[in-house]
């Protein structure tokens, strides 16, 4: 047990996290199964469900493009309470009743049956800042850890969705889902009250007037002298691959299901091999990072997700979609916390006018509305008998990001070793201001280290 503790993290603020992030997507690993099904029982289309997707992500891009305002207004803790309650309240609408208006509001809420790949959807950025903040200069491995988690906690979510067989006879139709999203109820409180437990994270006074900015240093180079070389539009590219990188991963359940008539415990099974093998490539990257860069690991992941989204759709049976499936879910999703430690090596331009950082708001919600319309199209493409074209289609547009990340890096440069774990920082790091801000926004203790990916 204490072997697992200092894996989690050295400062119980880290460990705390990790467990909240594995509790919440368990819930989310649920929900990514079981809502699309749910409502194909029902009786929607592949073009509705997509449409609702569309709606839960439009709302929770403009949530989490005002995450800054919101967490220097709660603070990080209160913060990320906000959403946890959202998310059990919004699943006890959904164990509950069948309306269709009461569903809509609760899956647009709560943003539960995207998944988020397994991060906290608008707290996500607060979070991962809270955890480099306690995490010292190990911050890389904690981002790691925190991926894997969030993987390893889809996948026994996706697990748990494979056990309606149990309950069938009793329970017919979409009411073999009920039981599911109880589950997911219970998982939402218990991550709600791990939060609740952790020490500080309150509200950041404000700075007296006239008082002196602490001068924003950027995260260390690749030769440990200074920060890496700012490249214009470096926070695009990071936000746009990191999006890009989930595309072939969408709806995917719903593909399954209407292609080869799977069964949702199939399905779950599927799923569930596949945020394993997320999990397992989370791992895999803190390494690779490690030996060959951190950009040429993410190159060479979504090198490979590309080739498995390209050769999914002709797939002639489920046993072969479903290793493809998995195959596409690890190198895509495996990357997140390789893309993260990108993002916080690349220094941005700072000092920033209000202007400036609006005008970035609105260029990422812009991206970010171009990608959340996605599923809505997969699903019309799907009803039309097109099982092909969504697949060639997020292929397409991962390899343009991903030429263009080749394109802003230094694939040559040497790699970044990790630092050791460090000792747990004093408790003041608790209260450190993690508001979810533009790429310039640094984040106190790390190093002062900037994030700019909320992906």
């Amino acid at each position: 047990m204490k072997r697992i503790q200092t894996w989690l993290g050295t400062h119980r603020t880290a460990r705390l996290l990790q467990t909240a992030a594995i509790l919440r997507s368990m819930c989310q690993g649920i929900g990514v199964v079981a809502l699309t099904l749910y409502l194909k029982e029902l009786g929607w289309s592949g073009g509705a469900v997509g449409e609702l997707l569309v709606a839960a992500g439009l709302f929770r891009a403009v949530m989490a493009a005002f995450a800054g305002e919101l967490n220097a207004f709660l603070g990080p803790k209160r913060y990320m309470l906000l959403w946890e309650t959202v998310l059990a309240v919004s699943l006890l609408a959904i164990t509950w009743t069948a309306n269709p208006a009461a569903l809509c509001c609760a899956a647009v809420a709560s943003g539960f049956g995207r998944g988020h790949a397994g991060s906290g959807g608008p707290s996500a950025a607060v979070e991962r800042k809270w955890l480099i903040a306690c995490s010292g200069k190990a911050y890389s491995r904690a981002l790691g850890v925190h991926a894997f988690a969030g993987y390893i906690g889809m996948g026994a979510g996706a697990m748990l969705a494979a056990l309606t067989p149990l309950w069938q006879h009793a329970l017919p139709g979409a009411m073999q889902f009920r039981p599911l999203f109880a589950a997911a109820f219970a998982l939402a409180a218990g991550c709600t009250l791990v939060i609740a437990a952790i020490a500080g994270g309150e509200r950041k006074a404000a700075a007296p007037a006239g008082a002196r900015t602490p001068k924003r240093m950027g995260a260390p180079g690749a030769d440990g002298t200074g920060a890496a070389p700012a490249k214009p539009l470096s926070g695009f590219v990071h936000l746009l691959n990191g999006m890009a990188a989930v595309m072939a991963t969408t709806l995917t359940s719903y593909w399954l299901s209407a292609k080869f008539g799977a069964s949702p415990e199939m399905i779950s099974l599927v799923l569930a091999a596949s945020y394993g093998g997320a999990a397992a490539s989370a791992l895999l990257n803190i390494r690779l990072a490690e030996r060959v860069g951190t950009h040429r690991t993410v190159v060479c992941m979504q090198l490979g997700g590309i080739v498995f989204a390209l050769l999914l759709p002709w797939s002639p049976s489920f046993g072969l979609a479903a290793l493809l499936v998995a195959g596409c879910t690890a190198c895509n999703l495996g990357t997140r916390a390789s893309r993260t430690d990108a993002a916080v090596q690349t220094r941005t331009e700072r000092g920033q006018t209000s202007a400036q950082l609006w005008l970035y708001r609105a260029k990422s919600l812009l991206l970010r509305f171009g990608i959340l319309l996605w599923p809505g199209a997969f699903g019309h493409m799907i009803d039309r008998g097109h099982w092909a074209l969504p697949f060639y289609i997020a292929a397409a547009v991962q390899l343009a990001t991903t030429c263009w990340y080749i394109r802003s890096h230094d694939l040559r440069s040497p790699p970044r070793r990790s630092e050791p774990a460090a000792a747990a920082p004093t408790e003041g790091a608790d209260r450190a201001d993690a508001a979810a801000e533009p790429p310039a926004e640094t984040m106190p203790g790390a190093g002062n280290v900037p994030l700019k990916s909320g992906t």
